[in-house]
């Protein structure tokens, strides 16, 4: 089933929201720039900023999941608090592991299930009351828990330190539910289907298996033909965009 008309309507309207006001936004901080002007006169109309732009489309990817999410799902919610109680042990046994991956010799190299399998083991009910804010949470019609964490394609250390924490601390405050917490970008930089081999995500993160990119992300929040579809929305947005604010 593709994504209803709907959901695809609630995602052009909010892109173009979001995109209409980012644009504005950019030519009201345009300042002087005549060697832009003379050298691109294309591009030169908005300070567009790489790192700008992909901080905002990380935070509009969290809606545009959840806007599907909700379509394919019982549940969906961002900004969403994981609570619960975890064991000294398994916290200690967390950051020993993280330790391992960035200070062993030889590192330590990420591996979901084994990774997994030791908190858990070290886990129990009671400890330390704990939480986590979880960028997308989704309740599937199966009723299994998913937990995603969403970032820019390209993230620096700490923050992939940070995700395979998350992971691992979501999975032993869900100990005994049917639950799962991963990693994920919209999209693969270095192209749809090519390896992703980010800075330092490999080093703590198993790549297909704690942190889903781009396809993979997408399917596992909608279905196979989610991605191409948001695809389709986007080019529409953008037309939209250009015929909005540019006029000819």
């Amino acid at each position: 089933m593709a994504l209803s008309g709907t959901t695809r309507e609630q995602i052009r309207e909010y892109l173009l929201k979001q995109m209409t006001r980012y644009v504005r936004e950019s030519l009201s901080n345009a300042g002087e720039k005549p060697f832009h002007e003379r050298l691109m006169p294309p591009l030169s109309a908005v300070p567009f900023s790489e790192r700008s732009f992909s901080t905002r489309l990380g935070g509009w990817f969290q809606n545009i999941a959840r806007m599907v999410a909700l379509q394919y799902n019982q549940e969906a919610a961002t900004n969403h608090l994981v609570e619960g109680r975890i064991r000294p042990a398994a916290s200690a046994h967390i950051e020993a592991i993280l330790a391992e991956m960035d200070h062993g010799h030889p590192r330590r190299p990420p591996n979901r299930a084994t990774d997994i399998a030791e908190v858990l083991t070290v886990q129990s009910p009671g400890g330390s009351a704990a939480q986590v804010r979880s960028d997308l949470f989704m309740r599937t019609r199966a009723g299994r828990e998913l937990y995603f964490e969403i970032k820019t394609p390209g993230p620096n250390k700490g923050q992939c330190v940070q995700m395979k924490r998350d992971i691992l601390t979501i999975m032993a405050l869900r100990q005994g539910n049917d639950a799962q917490a991963y990693a994920a970008c919209g999209y693969n930089p270095f192209g749809d289907g090519a390896p992703y081999t980010a800075n330092f995500v490999a080093q703590f993160l198993e790549v297909g298996e704690d942190i889903l990119v781009g396809r993979s992300f997408w399917r596992t929040v909608g279905e196979d033909s989610t991605y191409d579809e948001l695809l389709d929305v986007a080019s529409e947005v953008g037309r939209g965009v250009q015929s909005l604010l540019f006029p000819r």
